[in-house]
């Protein structure tokens, strides 16, 4: 249905305590640092509470089905029972939305679809409800299904880095996912680069992302791109791993592979990276009990400070759209304006996997945290 469903803490050496000290010492040192790293403790509880206490997310209600701004396509649609992992971006005169629909090659063929509004909250679909991108050609590494895409616009283009699904799945039951890019002028007519090849492939045996690199977020800064992006093995599960890139295409990953430290434990997946000034937010899906999306800070985007143990944006009331889950967002800043869409989840009949998938929205505040 998704990505398949890790956080290592690194105990500081006070260096004090050294092997050739009396015991008598060290006991003394012990006793005499308790009360520090209590302190430490509780300085570190204070910081995750003030952080919390200054990001605050209202939804937006939509008009559409449980508050959904953008609902499911008509009866026998691409769309027609998921509507996910929106992208938007602002042409300066309106909004620009690209959505996907079923996440693995086993639900249905799928797709990724346009929207336009001129508030944000309001949709209407292009290319006359059709996808404007859809699979690949046989034996390609995106012929089961296409997904989460992420558009960025550069120089007169689109760019469009989406996960790409293969109709061969892994022996654990898994299908494989790789990160691709198709370039467009108008947003609806698409050119998968690369000759077709992914532009960021699975790791070897062994790797945390053996099996999936996929649901990229990608910023563009200081002359290069960076991704994060969620990686699954069978070994570890679900982690948030990065990447850069000089041209969008050629990707280096960093750390040697290895996952962003500091999130919440039990694994985390769907990143949605946003740069403040100096300051990186990201909200992503906990692995563990998936309900909504928490939140994490970093000055550099690796070391991540956790937003508290509860969603930033939790899951609906029962008659809303995003009932069983809120996951997968992108984020836009507008002047002082900071806007998200995300993919409401609802525990309904006659549907993948008992649910249908709806894109919703908020409002994040960030007082004067991100400033």
């Amino acid at each position: 249905m998704k990505e398949r469903h890790l956080v290592v803490m690194r105990a500081a050496s006070t260096g004090l305590a050294r092997r050739r000290a009396a015991k008598r010492v060290r006991k003394v040192f012990s006793c005499s640092f308790a009360p520090i790293f209590l302190l430490l403790s509780i300085s570190v509880f204070a910081k995750a509470s003030s952080d919390r206490d200054e990001l605050k997310v209202r939804k937006l209600p939509g008009q559409e089905n449980g508050g959904a701004v953008l609902d499911l396509g008509k009866p026998g649609a691409f769309d027609s029972l998921w509507v996910s992992c929106p992208s938007v971006i602002f042409n300066g005169r309106r909004y620009l939305m690209w959505y996907s629909s079923f996440y693995d090659s086993h639900a249905g063929e799928g797709g990724i679809g346009m929207a336009t509004s001129a508030d944000g909250i309001h949709w209407t679909r292009t290319n006359e409800g059709k996808p404007v991108f859809t699979a690949g050609a046989a034996g390609a590494f995106d012929d089961g299904q296409v997904m989460g895409p992420q558009v960025l616009a550069r120089n007169g283009k689109y760019y469009m880095w989406y996960t790409g699904m293969n109709k061969v799945w892994h022996r654990s039951g898994i299908g494989f996912y790789r990160i691709g890019l198709a370039r467009s002028r108008d947003g609806i007519h698409w050119i998968r680069t690369n000759h077709g090849r992914p532009v960021l492939d699975v790791g070897v045996h062994g790797s945390y992302d053996e099996v999936q690199v996929a649901t990229p977020s990608i910023l563009y800064e200081n002359g290069q791109y960076r991704m994060w992006y969620a990686a699954w093995a069978p070994a570890t599960g679900h982690t948030i791993c990065v990447a850069r890139s000089a041209d969008g295409i050629t990707w280096r990953k960093e750390d040697n592979g290895h996952p962003v430290a500091g999130l919440i434990a039990g694994g985390a997946y769907g990143p949605l990276v946003h740069k403040f000034g100096s300051t990186y937010l990201m909200l992503y899906m906990p692995a563990k009990d998936t309900r909504g999306l928490n939140a994490a800070i970093s000055k550099d985007g690796y070391s991540w400070r956790s937003v508290g143990d509860e969603p930033l944006l939790p899951a609906g009331n029962p008659a809303s759209f995003d009932a069983a889950i809120a996951g997968h967002a992108c984020l836009l800043q507008i002047g002082d304006r900071i806007l998200l869409w995300y993919t409401g989840y609802r525990r309904e009949p006659n549907a993948p996997y008992g649910l249908k998938l709806r894109i919703g929205a908020a409002e994040l505040k960030a007082a004067s945290l991100l400033r």
